[in-house]
C-alpha cells in the first residue's frame, strides 16, 4: 500500500532507464497526491525526456507545459480527480500485453479503481500512455 505521504520513499522526478513500470505508477501517484501535476506529467508519454532537470530546451519546456496542461484537463474533466484526493493507493493486478506495454490496476481509498497503461520508450524508460477509471 502506498500511503498519502510516505516518509522514507522519494520517487524519481522523471522516468529513468531500468525503473520498472510499477515505480513509475507509484511516483506519479505520489506527485498527484501532493498536487504536483507538472511532476506527474513528466511521466506521461507526451512529455519530453532525456534532458537533465533544468537543461531542457525551449521546445522541451513547451512540450512539458503542454503535457502538464493535458493531464490537468484529464484530472478536471476526465474522471481522474480522485487521483488528487486519495488517502492511500494499492497496486492491484498487472499485465504485460506486449513486450513494450504494461497495464497496472490501482485501487484508491477513497476514489475507486484506475488503470494505468504504460509503454517503453526509445530511451528504455516506462512512460504513462493513459490513465482511466477501471472498466473504461
Amino acid at each position: 500500500m502506498l500511503a498519502a505521504s510516505p516518509s522514507c520513499w522519494k520517487p524519481p522526478p522523471r522516468p529513468v532507464p531500468r525503473a520498472g513500470p510499477e515505480l513509475v505508477v507509484r511516483a506519479q501517484l505520489v506527485a498527484l497526491r501532493r498536487g504536483d501535476v507538472r511532476s506527474a506529467a513528466a511521466f506521461m508519454a507526451a512529455a519530453p525526456g532525456g534532458a537533465p532537470e533544468g537543461a531542457a530546451s525551449p521546445a522541451a519546456a513547451a512540450a512539458a507545459s503542454a503535457a502538464a496542461e493535458a493531464l490537468r484537463s484529464q484530472l478536471r474533466d476526465g474522471g481522474l480527480h480522485p487521483l488528487l484526493t486519495h488517502a492511500s493507493a494499492e497496486l492491484a493486478g498487472a499485465a504485460l500485453p506486449a513486450a513494450r506495454r504494461f497495464e497496472q490496476a490501482v485501487a484508491l481509498t477513497p476514489g475507486g479503481a484506475f488503470l494505468w497503461r504504460l509503454e517503453l520508450d526509445g530511451g528504455q524508460c516506462w512512460r504513462v500512455a493513459s490513465i482511466a477509471p477501471a472498466g473504461v
